[in-house]
């Protein structure tokens, strides 16, 4: 199951059938996005906000992400350099997974969040 699938799942993000795209535009000053661009950027990641996956791994603990950050960004060469790939943290083998493409995964909207429909 993809990543966002988790999120759409819970509920923290209402979205409809057919409710059509979306727009998020804020002020970039404010923004505070971690970016995974390869296997040390993963690893930091999981070295601060790490937590047990229930099967002798780490996973990351979105909800303490997102206590410091509003998003998480993973990058093209992120995913070619990391996904499925064991990585080494100080809580333990990490293995990114579920990210399907380069994208974005917003854990909460900062204040100047404004959301618009955008026609397709």
């Amino acid at each position: 199951m993809p990543a966002w699938q988790v999120i759409l799942d819970s509920g923290y993000v209402s979205v409809a059938a057919g409710s059509g795209w979306r727009d998020l535009d804020a002020d970039r000053a404010e923004l505070d996005v971690s970016t995974i661009r390869g296997a040390a950027d993963y690893a930091r990641l999981c070295d601060r906000y790490g937590a047990p996956d229930g099967a002798d791994g780490v996973r990351v603990a979105w909800d303490r992400v997102a206590a410091d950050h509003h998003a998480v960004h993973l990058t093209l060469g992120g995913l070619l350099l990391t996904q499925g790939r064991p990585v080494e943290t100080r809580h333990g083998t990490a293995v990114l997974r579920g990210w399907d493409c380069e994208s974005t995964a917003w854990l909460r909207l900062p204040r100047s969040a404004r959301i618009t429909s955008v026609p397709h």
